[in-house]
């Protein structure tokens, strides 16, 4: 049986014994506990001796009332109000204990008292002893009061009795009380017992098959981890968890053997790792680990012995590389000096055709604003030309006033004429009268004389002004022929006014768009210089980066002669021939693509933008290229494809 198991079954029990201990401790406790079933009956007598010997469903109060009833009928409504509530709860009660769980015995006892006496006795209340006291009957009352002592008199008398079976029964739940405590005290005592006998064998039979055992096995452990691997050694197990933990322990003391044993062969093979790892450290990429291993260990020599062969032939590619780049960073440097002082010599004319398109863009400004300030010139004389015509509209409408304020001036001195030839005709006649009249009309005939006179210079003076009046009609009809004229050829002004005014528009949108167009030729040419500039700039740059790259291959080429290698023997000694013959053959190759690199850019620029040089040159240009550096590293639009472009798409 495993310890797992014992377990188990071990702990299963004293849970079993436990449980029927608490479900004994419940029971009994529930029994006796305040508020439990005895308790809870032995209330209930008490509350029903309450309710018997006081009201309600004891009748002493009742027929107290009934008595003071009849003695003080000056309260009879109180009365009858206090009877008819005691009657309420005397029949309230009697229902409560008619359905409660009330002792048998008791239950009947009260139902028999509440149907014969106490029916009897309310019956009589309602039915005889009110009716008499409220007629005023007093032989009545008194009769009927002696009728409910007697029915007062057998209520109380089963009272009595029922008060007596109740303590009786008191008395017996209390009896029965102090039994049940006393075995529940036995029964309890025992399961402690049970429980603490259960105990003591759980910690003896623990102590003797898992600690005892789990302690030997701890120290075999410590042991162990202190260095001593033979310690506690077994070769009988148990068939429990001890026994897996001790069959393990077996098993880590194999393990740890054989770590052990390990461990001496990997000094070994450390140290002979570390020595090759010295002489690679010196520089000696020739060295190779010779000895045998371990077979685990023989992949590492192997693995060794090939990174340094590899590493040799690398560092020797290094060294030819070395030379090569050395000399195309010369021929590099040579090409960017050239290239420099071209660079320099076109960027002085695009300067000069800079200044000089700045010259024209001025002058075209300028003309553009002269034409803006003869066109706003025109448009104000355009404008006092419409105002000059309707002024002579204006002109032309008055005068037609005045010739029209003339004619009828004219026809007023009409009637001013014909006025004065008709006072003419009458002063005339009052003549010829005055002289038929004799002497009576001398006087009269002076005054139509004097009329006559008037009405004639009358007629001169209206002859006179009908003449002057006539003139200046005549004047004015002149005078608006002329301003009709005016009018015509200041509206003729008016539009060839416009027609001027819209050809200098023209000529100044037409200057604003030539002054737009050569800010823009003159903003390329800025660009330009300035791009050649900065051409400049990165080809000094360049220049100075190739120099540079001389100058790192040079400590480069130092730093791999220290290295020894089979085709170096030592450090200070040259290539052999083979290696001799590839250095040649590509120094050769750098210098034949670096000489197309130089002279080709000539013909290039001759030609115009060509095809791109052989593949041959290309893949030499591309071996020589150089890291970006300086300014062209700082150049937003830089690509490296522009490697790739010839000198003459510069």
């Amino acid at each position: 049986m495993t310890i797992n198991q014992a377990s188990r079954r071990l702990g299963t029990g004293v849970i079993a014994i436990m449980l029927l201990a608490a479900v004994v401790a419940v029971f009994g406790i529930n029994e006796i506990r305040f508020g439990g079933e005895m308790d809870r009956r032995d209330s209930q007598v008490n509350e029903f001796k309450a309710d018997i010997l006081p009201p309600p469903e004891y009748l002493v109060e009742s027929y107290l009332v009934a008595n003071l009833l009849v003695r003080e009928r000056r309260n009879f409504d109180d009365h009858v109000t206090t009877l008819a509530r005691l009657k309420g709860e005397w029949r309230e009660r009697a229902d409560y204990w008619a359905v409660s769980d009330l002792d048998d015995e008791l239950k009947s006892g009260i139902a028999q008292t509440v149907a014969t006496d106490g029916t009897a006795f309310w019956r009589e209340i309602d039915r005889g002893l009110i009716p008499a006291v409220r007629s005023g009957d007093e032989s009545a009352a008194q009769a009927s009061l002696r009728r409910l002592g007697e029915h007062y008199g057998s209520h109380r008398e089963t009272i009595d009795a029922l008060v007596i079976g109740a303590d009786a029964l008191s008395d017996n739940l209390a009896e029965s009380s102090s039994s049940t405590v006393a075995l529940v005290k036995v029964m309890l005592g025992l399961t402690g017992l049970a429980i603490l006998a259960t105990i003591i064998g759980t910690l003896y039979v623990l102590r003797r098959k898992v600690l005892t055992p789990l302690g030997e096995t701890a120290e075999t452990m410590a042991a162990m981890a202190a260095g001593d691997l033979d310690a506690g050694i077994r070769s009988e197990h148990r068939e429990d968890e001890i026994g897996t933990m001790t069959r393990a322990i077996e098993v880590f003391r194999k393990g740890s053997k054989q770590q052990v044993e390990d461990g001496i062969k990997q000094e070994e093979v450390v140290d002979v790792v570390f020595a090759a790892l010295q002489r690679l450290a010196k520089g000696d990429l020739a060295f190779r680990m010779v000895k045998e291993l371990d077979p685990k260990y023989e992949a590492l020599r192997h693995g060794y012995n090939n990174s340094a062969k590899q590493v040799e032939a690398l560092i020797e590619q290094v060294r030819l590389s070395v030379e090569n780049v050395k000399q195309g960073a010369s021929e590099i440097s040579f090409a960017t000096d050239d290239l420099s002082q071209r660079n320099e010599t076109q960027a002085a004319s695009l300067e000069e055709s800079a200044a000089a398109m700045n010259q024209v863009t001025e002058l075209v400004r300028q003309t553009a604003s002269n034409a803006s300030e003869a066109k706003q010139s025109i448009d104000e004389t355009h404008k006092e030309a419409r105002k000059g015509g309707d002024v002579v509209k204006d002109a032309v409408k008055a005068m037609d006033s005045i010739e029209t304020s003339s004619k009828e001036i004219t026809q007023i001195i009409d009637v001013i004429d014909g006025i004065a030839f008709q006072t003419n005709l009458l002063a005339l006649n009052a003549g010829v009268e005055a002289a038929r009249a004799g002497e009576a009309g001398k006087g009269f005939a002076v005054v139509a004389t004097e009329v006559r006179a008037l009405a004639q210079r009358s007629a001169e003076a209206a002859n006179d002004i009908k003449q002057l009046i006539s003139t200046s009609t005549n004047l004015v009809d002149e005078g608006v022929s002329l301003v009709g004229e005016t009018g015509v050829l200041l509206e003729g002004i008016v539009t060839r006014i416009g027609e001027v005014n819209s050809q200098i528009q023209k000529i100044a949108d037409s200057a604003e768009v030539q002054a737009t167009n050569i800010e823009q030729v003159s903003g390329a040419v800025n660009n330009m210089d300035k791009m050649t500039q900065q051409n400049a700039a990165m080809v000094e740059e360049t220049a100075a980066t190739a120099r540079n790259l001389s100058e790192q291959a040079q400590g480069l080429g130092s730093l791999v002669l220290q290295f020894r290698t089979d085709r170096r023997k030592s450090p200070r000694d040259g290539p052999n021939a083979q290696d001799e013959s590839v250095y040649l053959a590509m120094r050769n190759s750098g210098r034949q693509a670096s000489h197309q690199l130089v002279h080709e850019a000539p013909s290039g620029r001759a030609s115009g933008h060509q095809n791109r040089p052989a593949s041959s040159t290309h893949s030499a240009r591309k071996a020589a290229s150089l890291p970006v550096s300086g300014n062209l590293a700082l150049k937003p639009e830089y690509d490296s494809k522009e490697d790739d472009q010839d000198w003459s798409e510069f």
